[in-house]
């Protein structure tokens, strides 16, 4: 089969993105190497890992991008053989990873990383603001002796930072880990708006303990 003028565009487009990207010669973006940054869960990798070796089984849900796209389960097995790889690793009891103290004022690319997992996007409620696109907000905040700790360190908008910076917005960790805010009148509330899941869980409200 001859191929198409534009079949072979496409052929070309891809052969080059992917040489491209995997050159490593594209630069950086707030610390990372210009590469897609994917969150998924353990359990939705092994689903679709069974899914692609047995096409009677369904793929799991797509998975979400640093920009708060969707990725398709077998997209992402597919950019991950050549890719290069990070995995952050949450639990509950052992705290991990990445502690720097006070020696540093600016995150790592590797907690950036951490940030685009728990985070998604910008942490204030109902900021619709991709991680992509985000700064890191020291909680408490660097000028009041906050750390430079994986913990204490949460994705914001730069408009969003700046108002915290300010004083203009307060936030707090809270018990589950995630970062609360509050204009000082009430209490502080996490952003729902890059984990939908967790409205579903009990229905349209979440639960008290994880406003």
């Amino acid at each position: 089969v001859t191929p198409t003028c534009p079949h072979q565009l496409v052929v070309t487009v891809i052969f080059v993105s992917e040489t491209a990207i995997g050159s490593g010669g594209l630069g950086t973006h707030r610390g990372h190497a210009v590469t897609v940054v994917v969150t998924t869960t353990l359990a939705e990798l092994e689903r679709a890992a069974r899914a692609a070796a047995d096409p009677s089984l369904p793929m799991p849900p797509p998975a979400r991008t640093g920009g708060g796209s969707r990725l398709p389960m077998r997209d992402l097995i597919a950019m991950a053989a050549t890719g290069i790889h990070y995995l952050a690793v949450f639990d509950d009891h052992l705290k991990r990873p990445l502690y720097l103290g006070r020696q540093k004022r600016v995150a790592t690319a590797e907690q950036r990383l951490i940030c685009y997992a728990r985070d998604r996007g910008c942490t204030r409620p109902g900021c619709l603001i991709p991680g992509y696109r985000c700064e890191v907000h020291h909680a408490p905040d660097w000028a009041r002796g906050g750390r430079t700790d994986a913990d204490t360190q949460f994705f914001a908008c730069a408009a969003d930072h700046a108002m915290a910076t300010r004083g203009e917005l307060r936030t707090t960790v809270t018990d589950n880990g995630r970062l609360g805010w509050t204009n000082g009148t009430g209490p502080p509330h996490i952003n729902h708006a890059h984990h939908p899941e967790e409205l579903f869980r009990g229905g349209a409200d979440p639960p008290e303990d994880e406003k």
